[in-house]
């Protein structure tokens, strides 16, 4: 890196850190410990969540906080570092992040069902992990682990949320659709973040990214959130006394996209692929209707491997003349 590349990075640096103080602000300041960001798909919300975790980050008072609780647990249980490892970050998501920008200090990794009140059955096995207090979990996509309409949320995950300021937990979520969100969730939020547009990109002349800004809503109320509520139109009133709805700007200076992987699910799409393979299909030619609709019709109510497998026969014999 030349100096040039230095001054640059150490400006966008110091920039950042006036966006990652806006978020800061709603966290220290008001006190918040449980978000929830939404927005159609591609409008940034893996962005905001990023910039929400580089935010958590930077402010070392959380990561002192959790390493003085550790060091008393080992004290207290007479527990070994081994036992009770101390982290390089309290952010704990179920995607990749990356959180300074060096890029050399990584998220720890969480999945949601690993979420919860660490109760044991009645076996004694405890299915959810142990968490130290003043971790901040990120959830990308959480309708996906957590959807109201197939009730996924498990009694141990319920009484996790409910019960996670007691532990110094912060939760930061983020879905396309708020009303897909369990009621628990949403119940227990403190500020709901709306993104209200895409993402507004610079590009320098090699046409790599240089800035993103985001233009987003703090919603305290998910009323206000569900409905959209313009902050100009709101009014204080005595029945809501902490209302709070205000328009943010998040600018984040320099390749946001470097710091996280925006298409990591498309592994999920590789899965087992040595063993399905791709096959294309074609329809058949219909110019001779009569004689092509039943095999028409096979191809298309395909709704099975087997089936598949069938129609492909079906249409390579009926080609070349075999088995008749």
């Amino acid at each position: 890196m030349n100096f040039i590349e230095k001054f640059i990075a150490w400006r966008n640096h110091k920039l950042n850190l006036r966006t990652f103080a806006k978020i800061l602000y709603y966290v220290n300041d008001l006190g918040g410990q449980q978000f929830e960001i939404s927005g159609r798909k591609k409008r940034g919300k893996t962005q905001v969540l990023n910039i929400f975790a580089q935010a958590i980050h930077s402010d070392k008072h959380f990561l002192a906080r959790q390493n003085e609780e550790i060091d008393m647990l080992r004290e207290k249980l007479q527990l070994s570092p081994k036992q009770l490892e101390k982290s390089d970050t309290v952010v704990t998501c179920n995607y990749v992040f990356y959180l300074d920008q060096d890029k050399k200090t990584q998220s720890n990794f969480c999945n949601f069902s690993d979420f919860g009140l660490p109760l044991p059955d009645d076996t004694g096995y405890t299915p959810v992990r142990y968490f130290p207090s003043n971790t901040w979990f990120f959830f990308d996509e959480i309708q996906g682990e957590a959807n109201s309409h197939s009730k996924s949320l498990t009694e141990r995950q319920t009484l996790g949320i409910q019960y996670s300021g007691h532990n110094e937990y912060g939760i930061v979520c983020d879905s396309q659709r708020l009303g897909d969100v369990p009621a628990i969730i949403k119940d227990v939020s403190d500020f709901f973040i709306n993104i209200r547009t895409k993402p507004i990109i610079k590009r320098n002349r090699k046409g790599k990214i240089v800035k993103s800004t985001l233009k987003v809503t703090f919603y305290s109320e998910i009323a206000d959130s569900l409905r959209r509520t313009d902050p100009k139109s709101i009014r204080k009133s005595n029945d809501i006394l902490d209302r709070i709805a205000k328009n943010e700007t998040l600018t984040f200076y320099g390749n946001i996209h470097e710091y996280y992987n925006a298409y990591a699910l498309k592994y999920f799409w590789l899965e087992s692929l040595e063993s399905k393979g791709y096959h294309p299909i074609k329809l058949p030619n219909l110019d001779d209707l009569e004689a092509q609709i039943k095999n028409y019709c096979t191809l298309v109510k395909c709704v099975s491997s087997q089936k598949l497998r069938e129609a492909r026969s079906f249409q390579y014999q009926k080609n070349t003349g075999e088995g008749s």
